[in-house]
């Protein structure tokens, strides 16, 4: 070896040197990054090992908890959440449990775990969201609900029943007078029932607390059955329906389908002149049931074809139309959801409205 492949004793101990010190750096430069990287999250983050045990937390978790750094490394995670165990299930995705703050108050939250593997260890990251709020909505939405159906419904209904009973006589012959009377009594009686069930069926659908029953139903004898019970009401306006069906047998719950094209067809012959046509088809196509509604009518404004199916939306209508609280469609479009479909508007070429109706063909 030549004198200058050779290298000195302490040549190779100040090389040695400076290499450390610029891993160092790196480490401390990739530590800071990571801080960074933490503290920016924008959910609270608590990371843990694969034993459970904490070793980090992001600054918006103390804040959500009222902890110091120092408080909760080396802990393990059930000394803040209750469904530790749950958390490190690997499977797992999101999870609601309760967590603990420093002066002993539980709250709900919303826990997103992950197992992140760096190296030869795995981590578990914990984010997690405060939703007490959430939970005090929830339970006001609960006594609205509650209220509305017992201090509304349930007296609505109360109130039909004794004018059937005063339509049967029960409390002797009415007059010509009284019977116009109780009409109108009953009128007003049947348009707040549907109402108040909308209402209801609205913020059930939305929250997805009600349930689909299902059964093999003859799709062709379902419109058939609405179309009749609406053709006297379309008759009294001067409108046709034409209906125009393959027979399928398909997996729905009926009386809910029954609802959307209900709503459809009531709304159809609502916008329509005399003299106006519905025109209905169904057809299964490419594993799709589609069922399409179209009228002669005005037609929708372009900027309003979306927002239509918002709650609460009510469009023009003719002048001394009752009108609801304009949930119609929009429980239309929870149902259709609720079945994996869709339901969409749009204009036709040769004028009026098209409602259509998506299913997937279940078997």
């Amino acid at each position: 070896m030549t004198g200058q492949e050779k290298q000195s004793q302490p040549e190779i101990s100040e090389m040695q040197t400076e290499i450390i010190e610029r891993l160092e750096q790196t480490v401390a430069s990739s530590s800071e990054r990571i801080r960074k990287i933490l503290a920016n999250i924008p959910l609270s983050l608590v990371i843990a090992n694969n034993k459970g045990v904490i070793e980090a937390v992001n600054e918006r978790a103390l804040a959500s908890l009222d902890y110091k750094v120092q408080d909760l490394v080396e802990r393990e995670l059930g000394f803040l959440f209750e469904d530790a165990g749950a958390i490190l299930v690997e499977d797992q995705t999101k999870l609601e449990s309760f967590a603990k703050r420093r002066g002993g108050e539980h709250f709900p939250c919303e826990i997103y775990p992950s197992l992140v593997t760096m190296g030869s260890e795995s981590k578990v990251f914990v984010h997690f969201q405060d939703i007490t709020e959430r939970h005090r909505l929830n339970e006001l939405r609960r006594q609205f609900l509650e209220m509305v159906s017992h201090d509304l419904r349930n007296p609505i209904i109360s109130l039909t029943g004794f004018v059937e009973m005063l339509e049967e006589g029960a409390y002797g012959q009415l007059s010509e007078r009284g019977q116009a009377a109780s009409q109108r009594a009953r009128s007003t009686a049947d348009y707040l029932l549907r109402a108040v069930n909308d209402l209801l069926d609205a913020e059930k659908l939305e929250h997805g607390e009600e349930d689909l029953h299902r059964s093999s139903v003859d799709l062709k004898k379902l419109l058939v059955g609405i179309v009749e019970e609406w053709r006297s009401k379309a008759g009294e306006s001067g409108v046709e329906i034409e209906l125009d069906c393959e027979a399928n047998s398909l997996d729905l719950d009926a009386n809910r389908v029954c609802q959307v094209f209900t709503n459809l067809i009531a709304n159809a012959i609502e916008y329509s002149s005399a003299g106006g046509r519905i025109s209905i088809a169904a057809r299964v196509e490419n594993g799709l049931c589609m069922v399409t509604v179209a009228d002669q009518g005005p037609g929708i404004p372009e900027h309003l074809l979306e927002k239509i199916f918002e709650r609460y939306y009510q469009g023009p209508r003719k002048s001394g139309d009752r009108r609801g609280f304009g949930l119609g469609l929009t429980i239309a479009g929870h149902i259709c959801e609720q079945h994996g479909g869709v339901l969409t508007a749009a204009n036709r070429q040769e004028g009026g409205a098209i409602f259509r109706a998506e299913f997937p063909v279940v078997t």
